[in-house]
């Protein structure tokens, strides 16, 4: 049986949706989108509406965390987000009561940091000569050759804030936190849902954040970057 994408309830043999479902969260998203623009007033009275006949709260709610999604990627679609942009998405979410997590779930406002670590492991070969001794018996003088092999991975050390300043790099989490000067910064290296920095010290471990959208934070640091010098 078909499971509904956005009730999580039976949608019969083949479905993957309820259009009650997928009609409450497409009206609530395009709704918040309009209003997140200043072209929709009265959002309040507008959703009412929606919220007493979505098929469950869930459903309902989102309608409203995609709205607002929406209502982000397109502020952030000129590479800049201004004051006002910031404090009028802050505004939405608090008269949506959309809390933190739900509208992380595409790491709109943390970011999962990683290192990369080096794990040494050892490769060898025997060699020896088998010597017969007697019928059925063999002796085997043998030595073992070792080679240390490195191989490089990534190890996610922490989820948290990222910052950057016209100074610094900040990241900010449980259990590890960090400030980076841009004069400190050899080179950005940019991925296509995160970006890296590798740092001036040798011995500095190079953090890489996973951001979602790592074009933007990218070309944002490189700027600012730029800027600091």
């Amino acid at each position: 049986m078909g499971t509904c994408m956005y009730c999580g309830r039976s949608a019969g043999l083949f479905g993957s949706k309820h259009e009650s479902c997928e009609r409450t969260v497409k009206e609530a998203s395009a709704l918040v989108a309009t209003a997140a623009s200043g072209g929709e007033d009265g959002l309040k009275e507008k959703l009412e509406p929606l919220a007493g006949s979505a098929p469950t709260p869930e459903v309902y709610k989102e309608g409203l965390v995609r709205g607002w999604e929406s209502a982000s990627d397109a502020v952030l679609e000129d590479g800049v987000l201004s004051q006002d942009e910031e404090h009028r998405l802050i505004q939405l979410a608090a008269d949506l009561t959309l809390a933190q997590p739900e509208l992380d779930r595409r790491r709109t406002w943390t970011t999962e940091y990683f290192e990369q670590r080096v794990q040494r492991a050892y490769a060898g070969v025997s060699q020896g000569l088998s010597i017969r001794l007697v019928k059925g018996f063999y002796y085997r003088p043998s030595a073992f050759h070792a080679n240390p092999v490195e191989r490089s991975h990534l190890v996610q050390v922490d989820t948290g804030y990222l910052a950057a300043t016209t100074k610094h790099v900040y990241f900010g989490g449980p259990a590890k936190s960090l400030r980076v000067p841009y004069g400190k910064i050899v080179s950005f290296l940019p991925f296509s849902d995160g970006f890296g920095i590798h740092r001036e010290a040798a011995s500095a471990k190079p953090p890489i954040f996973l951001t979602g959208d790592g074009w933007f934070e990218y070309k944002l640091v490189v700027n600012l970057a730029q800027r600091a010098s």
